[in-house]
Protein backbone atom coordinates (compact mmCIF):
# COMPACT_ATOMS: atom_id res chain seq x y z
CA UNK A 1 0.00 0.00 0.00
CA UNK A 2 1.25 3.51 -0.75
CA UNK A 3 -0.07 6.98 -0.09
CA UNK A 4 1.11 10.58 -0.37
CA UNK A 5 0.61 13.58 1.89
CA UNK A 6 2.16 16.92 2.83
CA UNK A 7 4.21 17.52 5.96
CA UNK A 8 4.56 21.03 7.35
CA UNK A 9 7.93 21.70 8.98
CA UNK A 10 8.02 23.41 12.35
CA UNK A 11 7.69 27.19 12.47
CA UNK A 12 11.07 27.38 14.20
CA UNK A 13 12.85 26.22 11.05
CA UNK A 14 13.65 29.41 9.05
CA UNK A 15 15.34 27.40 6.29
CA UNK A 16 11.93 26.05 5.31
CA UNK A 17 10.36 29.50 4.78
CA UNK A 18 9.86 30.59 1.19
CA UNK A 19 10.51 34.10 -0.13
CA UNK A 20 7.11 35.34 1.10
CA UNK A 21 7.76 34.05 4.63
CA UNK A 22 5.29 31.19 4.35
CA UNK A 23 6.08 27.77 5.75
CA UNK A 24 6.54 25.39 2.84
CA UNK A 25 4.78 22.08 2.53
CA UNK A 26 6.99 19.05 2.01
CA UNK A 27 5.23 16.46 -0.19
CA UNK A 28 6.02 12.98 1.12
CA UNK A 29 5.18 9.58 -0.36
CA UNK A 30 5.07 6.52 1.87
CA UNK A 31 5.09 3.01 0.47
CA UNK A 32 4.53 0.08 2.80
CA UNK A 33 6.16 -3.11 1.50
CA UNK A 34 5.35 -5.47 4.35
CA UNK A 35 8.35 -5.32 6.67
CA UNK A 36 9.79 -2.31 4.86
CA UNK A 37 8.39 1.21 4.70
CA UNK A 38 9.87 3.59 2.13
CA UNK A 39 9.47 7.32 2.68
CA UNK A 40 10.37 9.63 -0.22
CA UNK A 41 10.39 13.38 -0.58
CA UNK A 42 8.48 14.15 -3.78
CA UNK A 43 8.98 16.97 -6.29
CA UNK A 44 11.69 19.04 -4.70
CA UNK A 45 10.34 22.01 -6.66
CA UNK A 46 6.82 21.87 -8.13
CA UNK A 47 6.22 24.25 -11.01
CA UNK A 48 2.98 25.92 -11.95
CA UNK A 49 2.18 27.24 -15.39
CA UNK A 50 -0.25 29.83 -16.66
CA UNK A 51 -1.22 29.86 -20.31
CA UNK A 52 -4.19 30.98 -22.35
CA UNK A 53 -5.37 28.74 -25.17
CA UNK A 54 -5.70 31.79 -27.42
CA UNK A 55 -1.95 32.39 -27.09
CA UNK A 56 -1.02 29.11 -28.77
CA UNK A 57 -0.77 28.26 -32.46
CA UNK A 58 -1.87 24.72 -31.54
CA UNK A 59 -4.15 25.08 -28.49
CA UNK A 60 -5.10 21.40 -28.58
CA UNK A 61 -1.67 20.67 -27.08
CA UNK A 62 -3.27 21.66 -23.75
CA UNK A 63 -5.30 18.43 -23.91
CA UNK A 64 -2.05 16.63 -23.09
CA UNK A 65 -1.85 18.29 -19.66
CA UNK A 66 -3.89 17.84 -16.54
CA UNK A 67 -4.88 21.38 -15.54
CA UNK A 68 -5.17 22.32 -11.89
CA UNK A 69 -7.78 24.88 -12.86
CA UNK A 70 -9.33 26.31 -16.02
CA UNK A 71 -11.03 29.69 -16.06
CA UNK A 72 -12.72 31.78 -18.70
CA UNK A 73 -11.53 35.30 -18.02
CA UNK A 74 -13.06 38.50 -19.30
CA UNK A 75 -10.37 40.89 -20.53
CA UNK A 76 -12.13 44.09 -21.62
CA UNK A 77 -8.83 45.76 -22.61
CA UNK A 78 -7.95 43.01 -25.11
CA UNK A 79 -8.05 44.05 -28.74
CA UNK A 80 -8.48 40.53 -30.13
CA UNK A 81 -9.96 38.28 -27.46
CA UNK A 82 -12.35 39.75 -24.87
CA UNK A 83 -12.57 36.29 -23.30
CA UNK A 84 -9.60 34.00 -22.76
CA UNK A 85 -9.41 30.40 -21.60
CA UNK A 86 -6.82 30.42 -18.82
CA UNK A 87 -5.14 27.13 -17.91
CA UNK A 88 -3.26 26.65 -14.65
CA UNK A 89 -0.94 23.65 -15.06
CA UNK A 90 1.57 21.80 -12.90
CA UNK A 91 4.93 20.35 -13.87
CA UNK A 92 7.54 18.34 -12.07
CA UNK A 93 10.88 20.08 -11.71
CA UNK A 94 12.61 17.57 -13.98
CA UNK A 95 10.20 18.18 -16.90
CA UNK A 96 9.56 21.92 -16.79
CA UNK A 97 12.46 22.99 -19.01
CA UNK A 98 11.41 20.64 -21.84
CA UNK A 99 7.79 21.71 -21.49
CA UNK A 100 8.81 25.38 -21.63
CA UNK A 101 10.72 24.77 -24.87
CA UNK A 102 7.77 22.85 -26.34
CA UNK A 103 5.29 25.62 -25.48
CA UNK A 104 7.72 28.24 -26.83
CA UNK A 105 7.62 26.66 -30.29
CA UNK A 106 3.83 27.06 -30.50
CA UNK A 107 3.39 30.40 -28.69
CA UNK A 108 2.01 33.10 -30.96
CA UNK A 109 3.88 36.38 -31.42
CA UNK A 110 2.60 39.12 -29.05
CA UNK A 111 1.99 36.57 -26.27
CA UNK A 112 3.97 34.95 -23.50
CA UNK A 113 3.49 32.25 -20.85
CA UNK A 114 4.76 31.94 -17.29
CA UNK A 115 5.89 28.80 -15.49
CA UNK A 116 7.10 29.24 -11.90
CA UNK A 117 8.10 27.61 -8.66
CA UNK A 118 9.17 29.09 -5.34
CA UNK A 119 12.70 29.53 -6.67
CA UNK A 120 12.53 29.82 -10.47
CA UNK A 121 10.42 31.47 -13.17
CA UNK A 122 10.32 30.71 -16.89
CA UNK A 123 9.05 33.54 -19.11
CA UNK A 124 8.18 31.85 -22.40
CA UNK A 125 7.88 33.74 -25.67
CA UNK A 126 7.72 32.62 -29.29
CA UNK A 127 10.98 30.68 -29.76
CA UNK A 128 12.58 32.28 -26.66
CA UNK A 129 12.67 31.11 -23.03
CA UNK A 130 14.03 33.18 -20.15
CA UNK A 131 14.92 31.51 -16.86
CA UNK A 132 14.90 33.83 -13.84
CA UNK A 133 15.21 33.62 -10.11
CA UNK A 134 11.78 34.03 -8.49
CA UNK A 135 12.33 37.37 -6.79
CA UNK A 136 9.02 37.88 -5.03
CA UNK A 137 9.25 41.62 -5.73
CA UNK A 138 10.40 42.09 -9.29
CA UNK A 139 13.19 44.67 -9.72
CA UNK A 140 16.28 42.90 -11.13
CA UNK A 141 18.05 43.68 -14.38
CA UNK A 142 17.12 40.22 -15.70
CA UNK A 143 13.43 40.98 -15.08
CA UNK A 144 13.81 44.33 -16.83
CA UNK A 145 15.44 42.50 -19.76
CA UNK A 146 12.41 40.18 -19.98
CA UNK A 147 10.08 43.20 -19.87
CA UNK A 148 12.01 44.96 -22.64
CA UNK A 149 11.98 41.79 -24.76
CA UNK A 150 8.21 41.45 -24.35
CA UNK A 151 7.54 45.10 -25.22
CA UNK A 152 9.88 44.90 -28.23
CA UNK A 153 7.84 41.91 -29.42
CA UNK A 154 4.45 43.63 -29.23
CA UNK A 155 3.32 42.94 -25.66
CA UNK A 156 2.00 45.96 -23.79
CA UNK A 157 3.98 46.85 -20.66
CA UNK A 158 0.89 46.42 -18.47
CA UNK A 159 0.91 42.68 -19.30
CA UNK A 160 4.62 42.40 -18.44
CA UNK A 161 4.04 43.35 -14.77
CA UNK A 162 5.07 40.20 -12.88
CA UNK A 163 4.34 41.83 -9.51
CA UNK A 164 0.67 42.21 -10.43
CA UNK A 165 0.38 38.91 -12.32
CA UNK A 166 1.95 36.69 -9.66
CA UNK A 167 -0.32 38.08 -6.94
CA UNK A 168 -3.32 37.21 -9.13
CA UNK A 169 -1.98 33.72 -9.91
CA UNK A 170 -1.35 32.94 -6.23
CA UNK A 171 -4.86 34.09 -5.30
CA UNK A 172 -6.44 31.99 -8.07
CA UNK A 173 -4.50 28.85 -7.14
CA UNK A 174 -5.32 29.33 -3.46
CA UNK A 175 -9.04 29.22 -4.35
CA UNK A 176 -8.78 25.95 -6.30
Amino acid sequence: MSFCFDIYPSYSSPAKRDCDGYISKLPICVENLGNLTIIQLQNKDMFYGYTESESLREPLVLNGYKPVKVEIEYVPTSKNHPYVHAYYLTFKDDEVENEAKKISRITLPDWYQLFWSKSTVYAIFKDKVFRLKNEGRWKSEKYKEVQRYGVEHGIEIVYMDFNKNFARFRETLAKK
